[in-house]
């Protein structure tokens, strides 16, 4: 009897402690040796077939396993198998909010000291693999507690087809080719800290459609500004159109493209903006701006850094990867508060702090950005489309149009802005989206100097019932990279007899991307340049700046009658004496002029000459 109790308790003990890919300690570690071989399969279509070969050897003699059940952090799992010997044992599964327990019971168990039991577990994944577009993309969450393991290897084999990995999150040199197939090893040592993250592919091209609705409710006009997806270290933007045109398109210092439009009273305008989005694995757009100010440490709503509880955790934390590991392991997603008719408003930081049982995105992102602050690190949120294939490891928070919310800090080092993903990290069980960024989050709204503004797109909307304003695609066509550019000069007619000039130089951006740091060259000979334009740090498609020029002409008869502007390597030719009097037109100017006097000069003599004789003593005389 008391055998039998033993024997209960343990199997309620090893169905409590033996879990496979999620947060736990294997507590029964000296009563068992356990050994895993886990092989990830992964087809053309971006499934993987997953058998995971288990051996359990008795350390004790009184102690065996009657039941074992694996955790995985998944909720598509399809076809489960387990086998001993080659024949089936019975299996059964149960899903909860972002996981499946697979339960496996051992008819026959292995009983007595050092006897091993072995067994296997076979299913479909549809959660590890994603073939997206044109990349493919393996993800394996890490197992927690592995360090009790005696062994554990991890074997990823994928067809040749995909070519090299262009990422391995941990890096490995074990990579081989046979039978058509690359086979990926990973051992204990290189996999107890982390999970494992394969991508094939370096960029990943995305089609948009994007709608916006404005109204301006007054009884006068009013000019308002929609933002458009922007430029990014790791994204590349091309607006192919955008119906209406907008008067402008800025960009504010947080980096993001405001297109400006003007609305009558009562106006209610629609506007569609249709492109092409670019992401890539590392920074490759040149999107520089200077180093952050003290306004990116600075206090905001939802952001209370001066708060004394913030300041104390972020002191202890200190650095960016610690707040992202805090969060990731203390925050627990409210998968409730999404179907909600309000779940989805934003706590701020604060309060997620104090409820980390009731965070989605915004309260991961908004609780990164205050802590960051407070520990003296810029930081800053981004909202966004986000590429997911299960909405419970990857789910999207934002229900205008479903986007997403993760948090972004500033690399000193690099100068790069450089994003990560606590909210991702904590539901998929560990994956990580910290060192490593995907092709998977598009960036659409930046806010740094404001926690609120401006609302990305999906968020203007008239009402909660309106149509789906988002639309993104993968796409298989690479767009093409061509710069259009139109300059133009104000009143480029120098005036006599001024030598100064004071001159408004236009650049309009008519390509479909934008333009990054120019290299701006102005040129007059014969002109001395007061003030030189400064080139523009960035000009969006569609976008335009107007940059003043002061010249001084450096003699009477200018050198040229031109002046020659070059951005990059667009060249334009501007007439600066058209109709003025300017050279070549001063030299008959002058002639004229000079012409002119002496006829007036001949005929100031000649009057002379006349009264002169008229009043003469001869005259005088006769006329006595």
């Amino acid at each position: 009897m008391a055998k039998l109790f033993l024997r209960i308790f343990l199997t309620f003990l090893l169905l409590l402690t033996f879990y496979f890919l999620l947060p736990g300690r294997v507590t029964a570690q000296q009563e068992f040796s356990s050994r895993f071989r886990s092989d990830y399969s992964v087809s053309e279509a971006g499934i993987a077939t997953v058998t995971h070969n288990i051996e359990l050897e008795n350390l004790l003699a009184r102690v065996y396993a009657s039941e074992y059940t694996l955790t995985i952090g998944s909720t598509r799992i399809r076809n489960v198998l387990a086998m001993i010997s080659g024949k089936p044992v019975p299996v059964t599964t149960t899903l909860s909010d972002n996981t499946t327990l697979i339960k496996v019971t051992f008819p026959n168990p292995a009983i007595g000291q050092n006897k091993i039991l072995r067994f296997s577990v076979t299913y479909t994944n549809l959660d590890i693999a994603q073939k997206n577009g044109r990349v493919l993309e393996v993800n394996i969450p890490k197992l927690r507690g592995s360090n009790d393991l005696t062994e554990y290897t991890v074997f990823v084999s994928v067809p040749d087809s995909f070519d090299e990995p262009t990422l391995m999150t941990p890096e490995t040199s074990k990579i081989e080719s046979r039978a058509g197939r690359r086979t990926i090893t990973f051992n204990q040592d290189q996999i107890t800290q982390t999970g494992i993250t394969i991508l094939f592919g370096d960029h990943q091209v995305y089609d948009f459609t994007l709608n916006y609705t404005l109204q301006n409710p007054t009884v006068s006009k009013t000019t308002t500004a929609i933002a458009l997806p922007p430029d990014t270290a790791y994204q590349q933007v091309f607006l192919n159109s955008i119906d209406p045109l907008p008067q402008n398109i800025v960009v504010d210092p947080d980096g993001n493209w405001l297109a400006e439009y003007e609305l009558s009273s009562q106006e209610t305008k629609q506007v569609t903006a249709i492109g092409k989005a670019v992401l890539y694995l590392k920074p490759t757009i040149p999107v520089k701006f200077p180093s952050p100010q003290a306004s990116l440490l600075s206090t905001l709503p939802l952001w209370p850094v001066d708060d004394p509880d913030i300041q104390a955790l972020a002191q202890k934390l200190k650095t960016p990867e610690t707040i992202y590991n805090y969060l990731v392991d203390n925050f627990k997603y409210n998968y409730d508060r999404i179907d909600a008719s309000s779940g989805t408003d934003r706590l701020g930081a604060k309060v997620a702090l104090q409820n980390p049982e009731n965070a989605i995105c915004t309260e991961f992102t908004d609780a990164f950005v205050a802590l960051a602050r407070a520990a003296g690190i810029p930081a800053r949120s981004v909202d966004g489309f986000a590429f997911t294939t299960n909405p419970k490891l990857r789910p999207l928070s934002l229900k205008l149009d479903v986007l997403h919310a993760w948090p972004e800090f500033y690399d000193s080092e690099t100068g790069v802005w450089h994003p990560v993903d606590p909210t991702w990290g904590n539901t998929t069980q560990g994956i990580d989206y910290f060192g490593k960024w995907d092709l998977n989050h598009f960036t659409f709204a930046i806010h740094g100097l404001d926690s609120r503004t401006p609302y990305p797109a999906g968020a203007y909307k008239l009402s909660a019932n309106e149509a789906k304003d988002v639309q993104v695609a993968f796409s298989f066509d690479e767009p093409a990279l061509e710069e259009e550019l139109s300059v133009s000069l104000s009143s480029p007619k120098l005036s006599f007899p001024s030598k100064t000039q004071e001159l408004i130089l236009t650049i309009k951006n008519t390509g479909t991307t934008a333009l990054h740091h120019p290299n701006l060259n102005v040129l007059a000979p014969g002109y001395t340049i007061v003030s030189k334009p400064k080139a523009p740090t960035t000009i969006p498609p569609y976008g335009e700046v107007s940059l003043p020029l002061t010249l001084t002409r450096q003699t009477l008869l200018p050198t040229t009658n031109t002046l020659n502007v070059k951005i990059n390597h667009h060249q334009s030719t501007f007439p600066l004496a058209e109709n003025g009097l300017g050279y070549p037109q001063i030299i008959p100017a002058l002639a004229t002029a000079f012409l002119g006097g002496l006829l007036a000069l001949t005929t100031y003599l000649a009057g002379r000459l006349l009264v002169r004789k008229r009043f003469s003593p001869d005259s005088l005389h006769r006329q006595s």
